[in-house]
C-alpha cells in the first residue's frame, strides 16, 4: 500500500491518497487535484504532467499500516 499527502505537494491541504500502486496513486491525487487545486496542475501539457509525476514520485511513501 502506498500513500502521498497533497501537503508534501507545498498545498496548504490535509488530504492523503492511498492506492495499492504507485501509479494508482498518482492517477488518484491527479484527479483530486484536477478538482481541488486546477491552478496547481495548470495546462495539461506533456511537459507539466511530466513535472507533476517527478515531483508525486518523490513524495510517494510507503504504507505499512
Amino acid at each position: 500500500m502506498y500513500k502521498i499527502r497533497a501537503d508534501a505537494l507545498n498545498l496548504k491541504d490535509p488530504k492523503v491518497i492511498y492506492g495499492e500502486t504507485k501509479s494508482e496513486v498518482i492517477a488518484k491525487m491527479f484527479n483530486y487535484l484536477q478538482i481541488h487545486h486546477p491552478n496547481f496542475i495548470g495546462q495539461p501539457t506533456i511537459e507539466n504532467l511530466g513535472r507533476l509525476d517527478e515531483l508525486m514520485n518523490q513524495h510517494i511513501e510507503e504504507d505499512n499500516n
